[in-house]
């Protein structure tokens, strides 16, 4: 047996089948003690996998830095594990959900999805006397991902436009992730290629039922200052697919003012980014987008300057049409335009998968 400390509980994993785990604890209460009905892939070991450390991006997102070796149907290879515990409102939907439905719209976006193994470890979750939502915890089970900023020059750009033309099928097919940000791309390794996935999709929802959109959920930095800006008119203005690729944008600019040599470095103009006040990233950003000029990027994207500033012009150009109204077709040409941008830096090594193939309205 080997011990996981989640919290303060004292828990242990223990093997009982190809298709279950059971989690035991120090709790008296037999409800504790629940099974975890997990996906017939995972298969634990007693040894548990350090060959690699724990990356910010973990540690960030509460996702425990052990690793359990399993193997995928991906490639049928040992590879290492990583367990995601959280509390969501019980009435949201499983992470994997929007995985498995997504592999079924599109048979190559297979690499650039997760798959892994949810369970709500406590259904009751809270009381239901509570004046707040009930929350249940949960834990969710899937394989050790690397971040994007693990990758440099054009297999960065290579990853992004993947993780976009992903993000799009499933968008396509209404889901909204909400919380698209530089820490939630990530990349998987595989046959010698890099593959770029999208994770962590605990606050997406769907884009016909949804979710009240009195908070603003995503991290600030990224969050598209054309939503900002009509939030400031309209609280409960609607997230629209437009709102998500700007937010892309933004990962991309950062990461060119922001990082070199895959390390953050921070110059103090850079620096006033970082703020969760949405009024003042409004404003830091706007002024960007009509001033590009006066920033540089980090050393090692400068040859990706020039793009970016015609993508920054793309973006200006349309932060101020506030329009809820929106189209597969209208998304399908604004993706195309901004990929098309992008396309002039790719050159021949512009990624054509996952394919995108929608009946335009």
């Amino acid at each position: 047996l080997t011990s996981t400390k989640f919290g303060k509980q004292n828990r242990k994993w223990v093997k009982l089948s190809h298709n279950h785990l059971v989690m035991q604890s120090n709790y008296s209460a037999p409800s504790k003690l629940p099974q975890l009905p997990l996906l017939p892939f995972i298969q634990y070991s007693s040894v548990m996998d350090k060959r690699r450390p724990s990356s910010s991006f973990q540690r960030d997102s509460g996702i425990s830095p052990k690793f359990a070796s399993g193997s995928s149907p991906l490639d049928e290879l040992p590879r290492p594990l990583v367990a995601k515990l959280y509390w969501p409102r019980r009435e949201r939907p499983w992470e994997d959900i929007y995985f498995t439905r997504a592999r079924s719209f599109s048979k190559d976006s297979r690499n650039h999805l997760l798959v892994a193994g949810p369970h709500d470890i406590d259904p009751p979750g809270i009381d239901w006397d509570s004046p707040s939502p009930p929350r249940a915890p949960r834990i969710i089970i899937f394989e050790h991902l690397l971040p994007i900023t693990d990758l440099q020059g054009d297999m960065f750009l290579i990853a992004l436009v993947q993780i976009i033309r992903c993000h799009f099928i499933i968008w396509n097919h209404g889901f909204c992730h909400q919380n698209i940000s530089l820490a939630n791309l990530m990349t998987r390794f595989k046959n010698g290629r890099y593959y770029g996935l999208l994770n962590d999709w605990d606050l997406a929802s769907r884009t016909d039922i949804g979710y009240p959109h009195k908070d603003l959920a995503g991290m600030i930095p990224y969050v598209a200052v054309r939503l900002l800006t009509a939030r400031s008119i309209y609280p409960e203005v609607k997230r629209l697919y437009y709102h998500e690729l700007e937010s892309f944008f933004w990962i991309m600019i950062w990461m060119f003012l922001a990082y070199q040599d895959k390390k953050l470095h921070l110059n103090p103009d850079v620096a006033r980014w970082q703020t969760g006040d949405p009024k003042r990233s409004q404003q830091i950003r706007i002024t960007f987008l009509a001033m590009p000029e006066d920033y540089q990027p980090q050393e090692e994207w400068r040859s990706y300057w020039q793009m970016s500033i015609a993508a920054t012009q793309w973006v200006y150009s349309r932060f101020r049409n506030l329009n809820q109204e929106e189209t597969t077709g209208g998304n399908l040409k604004s993706l195309q335009s901004f990929l098309e941008l992008v396309g002039q830096q790719l050159k021949d090594q512009m990624p054509t998968t996952p394919a995108i193939d929608v009946d335009v309205v």
